[in-house]
């Protein structure tokens, strides 16, 4: 059954975004823009002369503008840090649906198959948010070389756990990060003082042993599923906390 034609130009954009995320940029097949937005190759080509790169663009700089609005205003505007930095991660909450959504800066921002001018968009922003974020801990007390490394870190610890979720198919990577991710960036600088962190719950950390030379069995791989399963569960009560 064809999908309603999807004609302003937000909810266009919106179901281009969603088919770069769930496929990337090379599984994001015409047919599959033309089946999610309800309009036929001829239509596309017109609101996008440039094809697939230009939709890729376009699905980007939404992202972009939603990041300088609702995160990268609130870092550089005024207020205390720990309030920024609460407000920034609500931003990124909503940006990324609490885990539920796939990053296309994350997408777009490796060299293997995409084309530069998605490469450069995707660092330029990256780093914008390093800068912001290690500006805000630098007005918090925390000194310069260390709020550039907590800066990076930031930014790190929310994309690999987008990485996560996707891997797992569950937002308690996401949501345990988060949990603690403002706490995280302010700890031992003049804005939290001597006050103690929160104790977060610990995961379980479980080993298990690979063989080169002998093939994984049901119960090794059994083994494997109740580590994760055991790992995720602690992530969700971190989440929750």
């Amino acid at each position: 059954m064809a999908r309603t034609p999807q004609n302003t130009k937000p909810e266009l954009v919106e179901a281009i975004g969603t088919v770069f995320r769930e496929a990337g940029y090379g599984g994001a097949s015409l047919t599959k823009l033309s089946e999610a937005t309800g309009l036929k190759r001829a239509s596309l080509y017109h609101r996008f002369p440039s094809g697939k790169e230009a939709m890729a663009e376009e699905a980007l700089a939404s992202t972009v503008r939603f990041v300088d609005e609702r995160i990268l205003s609130v870092l550089r505007g005024l207020g205390e840090p720990r309030e920024k930095l609460e407000a920034a991660a609500a931003g990124f909450r909503t940006l990324y649906r609490d885990g539920g959504q796939s990053c296309l800066i994350n997408l777009f921002g490796t060299p293997s198959g995409n084309p530069e001018s998605l490469r450069q968009g995707a660092q330029t922003l990256v780093s914008s948010l390093i800068s912001a974020i290690s500006k805000v801990l630098a007005s918090a007390g925390v000194p310069e070389d260390e709020a550039r490394r907590r800066g990076l870190k930031a930014v790190v610890d929310i994309q690999g756990a987008l990485v996560l979720a996707r891997v797992y198919g569950d937002k308690a990577p996401f949501k345990a990060v988060m949990a603690g991710w403002t706490e995280d960036l302010l700890r031992g600088s003049e804005e939290v003082g001597d006050q103690k962190p929160p104790q977060q719950p610990q995961a379980e950390v479980r080993e298990v042993q690979i063989t080169a030379d002998k093939p994984e069995t049901p119960s090794a791989s059994r083994d494997v599923r109740k580590a994760v399963a055991a790992h995720l569960s602690a992530l969700k009560l971190r989440g929750e906390g």
